[in-house]
């Protein structure tokens, strides 16, 4: 069985998908489109330009500091600003998607086309408040999904959270959190993660018995706000050892480069190596752009990983569609499989699938 533990299902990215009014929507993209590394275009020719402060006031990645310049969703997979009377997009999406929108159909189509078995749905605010819409496609698949809850994790620390967690989990049939660390940040959130006042919520957590995917981006782009990001994520795991996580989306490559070519450092592998997290090999849409598939950059990362973790601690993701900017769907996934000849076919097995089942074989 192949199981994606990655994949993404939202309505149209350029209306308020849940939120409560487009704007709000629109504020939480234009943040993560300000951070990413894709290339800014200017839409009358497609030219690549130099403009990435244009989304960003200056002063830095600030909660508060996001431009006034008419950032919504286009055609064709692009998120559109205007600048000086200019307009300019980043292709966020693959350009098929000509409405910004990913449908319980569509995927599943993809999955079948792909030969994926089953998937884990990804949430995000970037992409909506989507409890009730991944709800609605668990209920009409719900032999090929899991579907993880959104919260406001810059207010876990309030009843309302524990309470919304609840809800997504016994009213509509998810399976587990989604927590974006950043968005603490980003929404100057009194308390990281680690803090006493966030204690009730995780300690429900706990006691629920679900699993938590993290998505654990450095705040600000540098190598130590990372690897801040990542200890604490650390000292989280040692004091919830009884919470099965996964940490999703990939690494910063970039912070780690040396001579030697990718060499982590040993408190981060220390992190990776809590018992209780599954490691997500999601590498494709971080470097597809800049490698071409089938990717044999990637290769002696992956065996880092492998030699450093086993193939009990890896799990394989996609991040469909977003993927499809690079590449197919079966590409994203036969890169891993088809390159990686150090990994027998019965670890493979655990890694593209057994790992992942056996996370949720108990809800």
């Amino acid at each position: 069985m192949i199981i994606d533990s990655h994949l993404h299902m939202f309505p149209p990215m350029g209306g308020s998908s849940g939120h409560r009014s487009r704007k709000e929507h629109m504020q939480f993209v234009q943040r993560e489109i300000s951070l990413h590394h894709l290339p800014v275009l200017r839409a009358s020719d497609s030219e690549v330009v130099n403009l990435e402060q244009s989304l960003l006031d200056g002063n830095g990645y600030a909660a508060d500091n996001l431009t006034n310049v008419s950032f919504r969703g286009g055609e064709f997979g692009r998120l559109i600003w205007t600048h000086q009377g200019t307009d300019y997009y980043k292709q966020f999406l693959p350009p098929h998607m000509t409405d910004l929108s990913a449908p319980a159909d569509l995927m599943i189509a993809q999955m079948n086309h792909a030969g994926i078995d089953k998937a884990v749905l990804h949430t995000g605010h970037t992409y909506g408040r989507l409890n009730k819409f991944l709800s609605s496609a668990v209920q009409k698949f719900p032999d090929r999904l899991w579907a993880m809850a959104l919260v406001d994790e810059w207010k876990a620390h309030e009843q309302s959270q524990i309470d919304e967690l609840d809800r997504a989990i016994d009213n509509l049939g998810l399976s587990g959190l989604w927590f974006d660390t950043r968005n603490i940040y980003f929404k100057s959130g009194a308390y990281g993660i680690d803090h006493p006042a966030n204690a009730p919520f995780f300690n429900h957590v706990r006691d629920r018995k679900i699993p938590v995917y993290w998505n654990c981006p450095s705040p600000e782009p540098t190598k130590e706000t990372y690897m801040e990001t990542l200890l604490t994520l650390g000292r989280w795991l040692d004091r919830y050892p009884e919470i099965p996580c996964v940490l999703t989306n990939g690494f910063p490559f970039d912070y780690f480069k040396s001579s030697r070519g990718i060499i982590f450092p040993e408190d981060f592998w220390q992190v990776l190596d809590a018992p209780n997290l599954l490691v997500e090999i999601c590498f494709p849409i971080i470097t597809g752009g800049r490698m071409a598939y089938p990717y044999e950059e990637l290769r002696p990362i992956i065996n880092q990983f492998y030699h450093r973790l086993g193939p009990t601690k890896l799990v394989w993701g996609s991040d469909m569609p977003n993927v499809e900017r690079f590449c197919t769907y079966r590409q994203c996934l036969d890169y891993l499989r088809l390159s990686c000849d150090f990994i027998s076919l019965a670890e493979m097995n655990l890694i593209c699938g057994d790992n992942v089942a056996k996370l949720f074989s108990n809800l």
